[in-house]
């Protein structure tokens, strides 16, 4: 074997060789047969020319025969059937061009999406041991929070199930030393915590264990974005020094690109640098759950699950003074730090790949519809190559030969088609996930695209002529079985075409008509001509609540006497500004915090007066805010109409008293103001309650309602601000529409997209509905025109042309109508305001789908009447 196999590789790498060697072979074996023929009496001349009779009808096959031993006959073969296919493709370029342009969308589409799935839900975390990374957290019904410091102290003592813990948090500090004031984000680390992840830094160096020490000298690591964004990549940015929570810090490395886990950060330091983290207060405090504590279990651990509920309830028992405020069902729990960063992205990447997929199908069955057609024009070539001996099997060769070729070029140009999409699509798919940043065209997307050409070649090259029963050898005619087998073949292709174009267009239009709910939502507010930014004041410098009050009075003084400024209020948050919920538990006048903790939690709020004047938020009943209530003031709250409605049923809540949890302080409320949507346009309404900024300072964030175009006060706004403090920087400002725009984003190009992939799909189908009928008509060339000469009017003939397009369509639409209602539920996640079943998207889409095809029958229809009956017949 190994043999045979050393003198393959011979004869095909250097086949001119062999080529000569077996012409000297055969030149020996034509000497001998003439000396045969002159030793039994015949001339020379005679000898020489009997011998090449004899021997010249088989040395072609001969050479075969040891070109077959060779086992290089199917290069042999590939070198003849490439230009050949070449030629044969230039030939007929319409075809050429439209399966192109075809497989290409079809295997651009889903290259992209490959590598957006692949980037985000299938590659390994970019982290040392990743799949073993998981969150620890305190879990409620209600809600979760982080762990104390204390806490997480507990479980590295105790807690077996974890290879190493380490923690982080998340502040917003002050950066001085450029040449404006600069708010950025922190994340504050374990000194271990890059260690633990494996992150190498790009620059300089991470932090060292002895700078977790209270006496170190602070440091900081910049994030590879911020160090691009605000540094200009500058590699010297190593050792320099600046100023924070006063005192200085020296940045010491800058690390790669990672995903934005648990959030997006700007620097990092150690604990001991934080002022909030490491004073004792917070070190002592088993409440101060502000930390999030990441661990890596153990190899062979499945779940740290029983273990943390064991030391949740022993933590309880020793600790009661703790616990007592929490529900009881407050428990210490983990998340996969992998889920954590794909769960969001999940559903609607699995949904375009969907809809990628099936328009992949969809132009495979057009192609291969499309292959077929072009097939019975080449019967006659077909037939008399395997006249003159070419096999079944050969001609399948040459056939797929054509079809790779075909499926090669899509492939090039989908893949450039890709790479231009991905970029786009990359950033419509970074709100949900941070991974998206990993998101690239590499090598396992390149393998997938080969997996797509090897495919698209089977589907369309192969397959078509493998379901073609009949001996290529025949002559088929007009009408024959042959014919009859391979036209029902093809609309077979268009009905399935249909159906998958009728689910991507009911898709659609579902979500676009959700987009239209969203857009019309009544949020509870007014959002256009309001301008919002945020403030986040210096820690170091405004210490106590009567220096944090002053400063924001002071700047919302100025800005209520800046012209142009209608109103201007205060607001710990505004709507929309995608925060999580600040719950916590209420407790009614007379009852006692058991009873109020088995209660719904509700959202509080703090804003100043002229608040809702801002926004626009109507005040139901009773009054809104104003400068009466101040710091020294009855304290005063201000509850939205449904907790109104299921606090007090039945009955008006202004004048009742209510406090949170143990808080022995009382509140009157004054006034019952509108439902707002403050988490998603798509999200109803929670349980809220308000309360005065002059009596608990907490806003961080400025509300202005401008006379004028919003944008245009951007500058003046910064001027304000910094007269009052020219250290403070002004962030996040944007105006309401662009806020309500962002939360609209997603929708819009979720619904985008998937109209884009039904109009793809739209498209194709009726180009394949168009050509199905163009051959029919060409086929039937004499029946019609002997219908013509026998009087069948044009009408009559265009009537029957359409309505067989227009049964395969609706036979389609039965098919795709049925897929629909059973795959649509599959939506339900994505939609607002209407039900996967809506009959009305579904009537708008069959008659759309309808009117299209009607229009692409109608073109090979006038083909068809445009037959003159005479000409035709005389021509057969």
């Amino acid at each position: 074997m190994l043999s045979g196999l050393r003198h393959s590789l011979s004869s095909l790498l250097f086949r001119a060789r062999a080529d000569r060697s077996l012409d000297a072979e055969l030149e020996f074996h034509l000497e001998r047969e003439i000396e045969k023929n002159i030793s039994k009496g015949l001339p020379p001349a005679e000898a020489a020319r009997k011998a090449r009779i004899e021997l010249g009808a088989t040395v072609e096959h001969l050479k075969d025969q040891c070109r077959d031993e060779w086992r290089t006959n199917p290069w042999d073969n590939l070198r003849q059937d490439i230009p050949f296919a070449v030629r044969s493709l230039k030939t007929n370029p319409a075809f050429t061009l439209g399966a192109l342009l075809t497989l290409a969308l079809g295997i651009g589409a889903n290259t992209a999406l490959f590598s957006l799935v692949n980037g985000v839900l299938l590659k390994p975390l970019p982290f040392l041991a990743g799949e073993r990374l998981v969150r620890i957290q305190h879990l409620t019904p209600a809600a979760t929070f982080g762990i104390s410091p204390t806490e997480l102290t507990d479980l590295r003592t105790r807690a077996q199930s974890f290879e190493e813990l380490v923690e982080f948090h998340t502040m917003t500090f002050i950066l001085l030393g450029r040449r404006e004031p600069e708010q950025v984000q922190v994340g504050v680390v374990s000194a271990r915590y890059f260690d633990f992840l494996g992150v190498p830094p790009l620059l300089g160096r991470t932090f060292r264990p002895d700078e977790e020490s209270h006496n170190a000298e602070p440091v900081l690591v910049l994030s590879h974005a911020y160090w691009k964004r605000s540094h200009g990549a500058d590699p010297g940015v190593v050792g320099r020094k600046f100023r924070m929570n006063d005192r200085v810090h020296t940045v010491v490395g800058v690390l790669p690109p990672l995903p934005d886990y648990p959030v997006a950060i700007d620097v990092w330091m150690p604990v001991t640098s934080c002022p909030f983290r490491s004073a004792p207060a917070t070190r002592q405090n088993r409440n101060a759950r502000m930390i999030t504590a990441i661990g890596r279990l153990k190899p062979g651990v499945a779940s740290a699950a029983p273990e943390l509920e064991a030391l949740t309830a022993a933590l309880r028992r020793e600790h009661p003074e703790a616990y007592t405020q929490q529900p009881p069902e407050l428990k210490l729990t983990t998340v996969s730090v992998h889920q954590e960063l794909t769960e969001k992205a999940r559903p609607t990447l699995l949904l375009l790949w969907a809809a990628t997929t099936l328009v992949l199908l969809i132009a495979c069955s057009n192609v291969a519809s499309l292959n077929m057609a072009r097939l019975l024009r080449r019967n006659r070539e077909l037939a008399i190559r395997t006249a003159i001996g070419a096999s079944r099997g050969r001609i399948l060769q040459q056939l797929a030969t054509e079809s790779f070729l075909l499926a090669a070029g899509a492939s090039l140009i989908g893949v450039a088609l890709a790479a231009a999409a991905l970029k786009g699509l990359t950033e419509f798919i970074l709100p949900l996930t941070p991974r998206a940043t990993e998101v690239a065209l590499d090598t396992t997307a390149l393998v997938f695209t080969l997996g797509l050409v090897l495919f698209t070649t089977l589907v369309f090259g192969v397959l078509p002529p493998l379901l073609r029963k009949e001996n290529l050898t025949s002559s088929v005619k007009d009408g024959s079985p042959a014919v009859t087998q391979s036209t029902r073949a093809r609309s077979a292709l268009v009905a399935v075409q249909v159906a998958l174009s009728f689910l991507l267009l009911i898709g659609a239009g579902l979500l676009a008509r959700t987009v239209i709910n969203l857009q019309s939502v009544d949020a509870g507010f007014q959002s256009n001509r309001v301008l919002t930014f945020r403030v986040s004041p210096n820690f170091s410098k405004y210490t106590t609540n009567d220096q944090y009050r002053s400063l924001f009075e002071r700047m919302l003084a100025s800005l209520r006497a800046e012209p142009g400024i209608e109103s201007a209020a205060i607001a710990f948050k505004f709507p929309l500004d995608q925060r999580l919920p600040a719950n916590q538990t209420l407790r009614l006048e007379g009852e006692d915090a058991a009873e109020a903790a088995r209660r719904p939690t509700v959202d509080f709020r703090i804003v100043s007066d002229a608040y809702f004047e801002t926004m626009r938020i109507p005040v139901v009943a009773g009054r809104s805010f104003s400068a009466a209530d101040s710091r020294d003031a009855q304290p005063v709250a201000i509850v939205n109409d449904i907790m109104a409605r299921r606090r007090w049923p039945g009955k008006s809540p202004i004048g009742h008293r209510i406090a949170f949890g143990t808080n022995q302080t009382m509140r009157t409320i004054v006034g019952v103001v509108g439902n707002v949507r403050q988490y998603g346009l798509d999200s109803e309404a929670a349980e809220e309650l308000y309360m005065p900024f002059a009596q608990l300072p907490g806003g961080t964030a400025f509300v202005v309602r401008s006379a004028v175009e919003p944008a245009l006060l951007a500058s003046r706004i910064r001027e304000v601000v910094y007269a009052i403090d020219p250290e403070q920087p002004v962030v996040e400002m944007r105006t309401m529409d662009e806020v309500r725009a962002v939360a609209l984003a997603s929708p819009q190009l979720r619904a985008l997209l998937l109209t884009l992939f039904a109009g793809v799909t739209l498209l194709i189908t009726v180009t394949g509905l168009s050509s199905v009928l163009s051959l029919a008509v060409t086929q039937r060339r004499n029946e019609i025109s002997i219908r013509m000469a026998l009087g069948a009017s044009r009408s009559s003939v265009l009537g029957m042309v359409v309505r067989q397009g227009l049964t395969v369509v609706c036979l389609g639409l039965a098919a795709g109508l049925s897929a629909a209602l059973l795959l649509t539920r599959l939506l339900g996640a994505f939609l607002f305001g209407i039900q996967p079943t809506d009959y009305v998207t579904y009537l708008a889409a069959s008659v759309s789908l309808l009117l299209v095809a009607a229009i692409a029958c109608a073109l090979p229809a006038r083909r068809a009447v445009a037959i003159d009956p005479v000409l035709a017949l005389r021509s057969d």
